[in-house]
């Protein structure tokens, strides 16, 4: 009778927990069995494979094509900053040739008057 009053009251924290933290609740239902996770035995297949890639310190084929997404999208990224930069220097150069060419087109004026 006291197990079931101390889930019970547990249940009830967790309602008024959730209530303050915005009404949503959540219920953690995974299980581990850890005889038969150290035992190493009885395992289904995917667990076998993870265990196994852990162990030999591979990587799943998938980490490595995003691995090397990543690096592809972060190469593509500073190439096209290079760029910018490049044509930024450009830009800024015309302008300074534009601005001086205006300065003595004025002060020919200037002079001529």
């Amino acid at each position: 009778m006291r197990d079931k009053n101390a889930a019970d009251e547990v249940h009830r924290d967790e309602e008024s927990g959730a209530k303050q933290a915005g009404g949503i609740r959540v219920t953690d239902r995974r299980r581990i069995n850890i005889d038969e996770a150290s035992a190493g035995g009885g395992g289904d297949v995917a667990s076998n494979e993870h265990e196994t890639e852990q162990a030999s310190g591979l990587k799943p084929i998938y980490v490595e094509e995003l691995e090397a997404r990543t690096r592809a999208a972060e190469q593509k990224a500073f190439d096209v900053q290079a760029r910018f930069e490049q044509v930024r220097a450009e830009l800024r150069r015309e302008s300074d040739e534009s601005r001086q060419r205006l300065y003595r087109a004025a002060d020919e004026r200037a002079a001529r008057d």
